[in-house]
C-alpha cells in the first residue's frame, strides 16, 4: 500500500517537472522573438472597433475639404525685423477741476457778463436816440443787439422788457414800409422776429395772421395794396402832379411857352394825361 502511494507521487513529480519545463521554453522563446521584432507589438496591437466620431470636436475653420485635391504646402515666411514700440502716456489734468480753478471761472463769468451788460445797455440808448431820428433799420440794430444780450443774461428782466418792446415797435414801422411796396418776405421776417423776442404781443399775432391770408388770396389788398404801386410808380405821379402845378402857374401869368414845355413834358411820362391834353388845347384858345 505505503509502497504504491510513493510511487504515484514520484510520477505526479514527474510530470510537473516536465510541464515546467516546457513553459520555461517557451518563455524564452517568446521573448527572443520580442528582442528581434520591436514592431511586432505594434502591428499586432488591438484597434478599436468603434472608433471616434469626431462630432465633439469639430474641424477647424480653415480646415481643407475632404473632397478637394491637397493643397501646396504653403512658402515659408521670409524673415521680418522684429520692432518694438514703446507708447508714453501723458496725463494732463484739465483746468477748472479744482477749487481754485472753478472760483477763477466763476469770476470770468461775472466779468463776462458785466461787459456785456455794459455794451447791451448803450446799445438800448442807441436805438432810442436813432428811433427818435426816425431811422428804423439802426434802431432795429440796437434793439436787435440790446435783446440778444439781455436776453442771454434773463429774459425776465426789465431791461430785455426794454429792448424787446423797443425792436418791436420799429419792426412795426419797417413791415408797414415793407406792405407799402409789396415786400411780402421781408414783412413776415420782421413779423416773425417781434414775436420770437415779444411772443405775448397781440398786435405782432395779428399781423402776423393778416399777411399769411394776403398771401394766400391775392385778391385781398387790404394788407399789402396794390402790388402795381411801386416806388417808382410813386415818384412818377408826385413828379407830373409838381409839373402840372408849374403849368397852371406859368398859364395864369401869360408865360404860354413855359407852360406848354410843362404840359408836354406830363405827356411824354404820361402819354394818355388827359387834364395835359385840355390844358394844352385851352392855352392855344387863350393865346
Amino acid at each position: 500500500m505505503i509502497t504504491r502511494m510513493h510511487h504515484a507521487s514520484l510520477m505526479s513529480m514527474k510530470r510537473f517537472l516536465t510541464c515546467f519545463t516546457f513553459l520555461a521554453a517557451a518563455s524564452v522563446a517568446m521573448a527572443d522573438n520580442a528582442v528581434e521584432t520591436p514592431g511586432a507589438l505594434a502591428q499586432n496591437a488591438i484597434t478599436p472597433s468603434n472608433p471616434p466620431s469626431g462630432l465633439l470636436t469639430p474641424p477647424p475653420d480653415t480646415a481643407p475639404s475632404t473632397n478637394a485635391a491637397p493643397a501646396a504646402p504653403a512658402p515659408s515666411p521670409a524673415p521680418t525685423a522684429t520692432t518694438t514700440t514703446t507708447t508714453t502716456t501723458t496725463t494732463t489734468t484739465a483746468p477748472g477741476t479744482n477749487r481754485s480753478g472753478i472760483a477763477q471761472l466763476r469770476r470770468e463769468e461775472i466779468v463776462r457778463r458785466q461787459e456785456l451788460a455794459y455794451r447791451a445797455d448803450q446799445a438800448l440808448a442807441d436805438g432810442r436816440k436813432a428811433e427818435t431820428g426816425l431811422n428804423y433799420p439802426e434802431a432795429r440794430k440796437q434793439y436787435l443787439f440790446a435783446a440778444e444780450a439781455f436776453g442771454s443774461i434773463s429774459r425776465s428782466t426789465q431791461r430785455y422788457a426794454t429792448a424787446a418792446e423797443g425792436l418791436t415797435r420799429v419792426d412795426f414801422h419797417l413791415y408797414d414800409d415793407a406792405c407799402a411796396v409789396g415786400d411780402t418776405a421781408r414783412a413776415r421776417l420782421l413779423v416773425q422776429e417781434v414775436i420770437k423776442y415779444n411772443p405775448n404781443n397781440p398786435e405782432a399775432q395779428k399781423r402776423m395772421a393778416d399777411i399769411d391770408r394776403a398771401l394766400n388770396n391775392p385778391n385781398d389788398t387790404a394788407v399789402l395794396g396794390n402790388p402795381a404801386v411801386t416806388p417808382k410808380f410813386v415818384d412818377k405821379v408826385n413828379h407830373v402832379q409838381e409839373l402840372f402845378a408849374e403849368a397852371e402857374q406859368f398859364r395864369r401869368t401869360g408865360q404860354w411857352d413855359e407852360a406848354t414845355e410843362r404840359l408836354r413834358e406830363i405827356l411824354a411820362i404820361d402819354k394818355y394825361n388827359i387834364a395835359a391834353t385840355k390844358q394844352l388845347e385851352r392855352i392855344d384858345k387863350e393865346e
